[in-house]
Formats: structure tokens, C-alpha cells, sequence
């Protein structure tokens, strides 16, 4: 799995915030884009 682009976290990061998101929450959050970054390289690169 690919660590998510410094910019991209960034401004997912103020997006959490932004959105009052339990800061215990956070890592979850990003695990989870992680995973969807991953999905879509892998789902889009067969085509």
C-alpha cells in the first residue's frame, strides 16, 4: 500500500477538522483513504 501524498493529507486533515471529526478518529479516517487510493490504482491501471 502507497502512503498518501503529503498535499493530499494535508488538506484531508483540515477536511477532518474542519468537520469536527473525533481526533482519535483520525487514523482511522486516513487508513481508510489509504485503502480507497489503493483501490482505485489498482482498479484503474487494468484498464
Amino acid at each position: 500500500m502507497q502512503s498518501i501524498p503529503l498535499q493530499l493529507q494535508t488538506e484531508f486533515e483540515t477536511i477532518l477538522r474542519n468537520r469536527s471529526v473525533p481526533t482519535g478518529l483520525h487514523l482511522l479516517y486516513r487508513k481508510w483513504l489509504r485503502y480507497y487510493l489503493d483501490f482505485c490504482r489498482i482498479s484503474f491501471s487494468r484498464r
